[in-house]
């Protein structure tokens, strides 16, 4: 990671008017791997509300957050699972095994509670180090010497780890120039301790500013 980084501070500060789409189009391709759901024959029926309520719901936690959740791998399995069966994975591991009501409605309501308590709970999870690089670059488009200047006093793992935390807490990362900018200011308060300092305490100092 800290290659990668160095190979970012090698980037002219001045790019094409085109760069954010590029970077909104790598994010939108992350992940599709992260989260699975397969279902049984009974709940594939409502394919197109699945498909609609996974996209909704993508929508509003990027829009209330900035981060742009993992898109969700859907699969029917109609020989290993019961009809009204339907269970969700991340990264391969079982993560929530259940038995629905087999209506659009209570379809809908599973998907969109599912999704949001995946959000709250396996954030960690879910937020990986390539999403990381990507607000990384989001910001190294704007402000090179703003990251270089981070990086040089916080490793990258706590530098993740104060965007997962402001997460956690319910906070939006998705001005993440106001944040790195926040992020700055914290350690630029004490230098000489910026390098003790913990990532959970620099991300509540900035969530109460944000």
């Amino acid at each position: 990671m800290l290659e990668r980084l160095k190979q970012l501070f090698k980037k002219p500060e001045e790019v094409q008017p085109t760069v954010e789409d590029k970077i909104e189009e790598a994010f939108n391709s992350l992940g599709e791997d992260v989260i699975r759901l397969e279902i049984g024959s009974d709940i594939a029926e409502f394919a197109e509300a699945i498909l609609e309520k996974i996209n909704d719901t993508r929508d509003e936690i990027k829009e209330q957050t900035g981060f742009v959740y993992p898109l969700v791998h859907v699969i029917e399995k109609e020989d290993d699972l019961q009809e009204n069966e339907a269970v969700f994975f991340i990264r391969g591991q079982e993560l929530a095994h259940d038995f629905l009501i087999p209506t659009e409605e209570a379809v809908a309501s599973y998907i969109y509670e599912s999704l949001m308590s995946i959000f709250e709970n396996y954030i960690d999870e879910i937020f990986t180090m390539e999403y990381f690089e990507k607000y990384v670059t989001k910001v190294q488009t704007t402000n090179s010497w703003l990251v270089w200047d981070i990086s040089r006093q916080l490793g990258v793992y706590e530098m993740k780890t104060v965007l997962v935390n402001i997460l956690k807490e319910k906070k939006s990362i998705s001005d993440i120039n106001r944040v790195f900018e926040k992020i700055d200011e914290c350690l630029a308060e004490d230098r000489d301790w910026c390098r003790v300092w913990k990532a959970d305490v620099i991300s509540k100092r900035i969530c109460k500013e944000i």
